[in-house]
């Protein structure tokens, strides 16, 4: 049988808005959960950091409501069978 993964991207908000709405432990346990419970378990953890630029813009255009925030890849793997 092939191995199979899942990669599963978690963003965030940032800006003001982020820290008024954002809760990351809330969302990373809600996602991961129901991750579990369709079989698949966290193998490894990516940070993707966004870029600088488009960064700053997006907070310039949006006077700091809003901007591209960090995300974590998060590559998934089949739960194994206890025999």
């Amino acid at each position: 049988m092939p191995k199979v993964n899942s990669v599963v991207r978690i963003s965030f908000v940032g800006g003001l808005i982020g820290v008024v709405v954002g809760s990351t432990g809330g969302k990373l346990d809600t996602i991961l959960q129901g991750q579990n419970r369709m079989g698949w378990n966290v193998a490894e953890v990516i940070p993707d950091i966004p870029i600088l630029v488009p960064r700053l813009l997006s907070l310039v255009a949006t006077p700091g409501l809003w901007t591209i925030s960090r995300s974590y890849l998060f590559i998934m793997k089949i739960m194994e069978k206890s025999r």
